[in-house]
């Protein structure tokens, strides 16, 4: 269910023919809200879970249930990959006339020969994994970023955990 449901907001993404609902919005209280979410998760593996997200920044300009939903899926890939005893942080700062919002975790990383590939439909770094994912997560990301007039990207080193960057627009 979940796979057909991707694949649909997915599709929608691609063609352009999601309209989407753009107001401005804080970004540290849903960040908060999102990480609340993930506490049980981390705190079971016992990860510690983190924001360095200021309440002074200015407004986004976006739709809020969209950019949660990237939230979502970079803290919940961050801490699938996340071994026991790690860390996943939020992070945020004012670029311009943008906002950088960055998730990093302290995961195995992602070997130089993945990076160009993750924003791509049914891509899987590690294939013999079998646990949750349909591969559909990241290239959502991206297509919702992009909906945003954003960038997404992404920063690792083997053995050093992975960064997953995107910017947004300032109200």
């Amino acid at each position: 269910t979940s796979l057909v449901a991707e694949l649909l907001e997915l599709s929608r993404l691609e063609s352009g023919r999601v309209k989407l609902d753009v107001e401005p919005f804080q970004l540290s209280p849903l960040v908060t809200e999102v990480l609340s979410r993930f506490q049980k998760s981390a705190h079971s593996k016992e990860i510690k879970l983190d924001a360095s997200v200021s309440k002074d920044l200015p407004d986004l300009v976006g739709e809020r249930r969209k950019i949660r939903q990237v939230l979502v899926n970079l803290i919940d890939n961050a801490l699938r990959f996340t071994p026991e005893n790690g860390k996943v942080e939020v992070s945020a700062e004012q670029t311009n006339e943008s906002i950088m919002v960055r998730v990093s975790d302290s995961g195995p990383g992602i070997a130089p020969e993945h990076l160009p590939h993750v924003f791509e439909r049914f891509y899987k770094v590690d294939r013999s994994r079998h646990e949750g994912g349909t591969g559909l997560g990241l290239a959502i990301v991206r297509h919702i970023i992009l909906a945003h007039s954003g960038d997404v990207s992404v920063d690792s080193e083997v053995g050093k955990g992975a960064h997953f960057t995107f910017t947004l627009p300032v109200a």
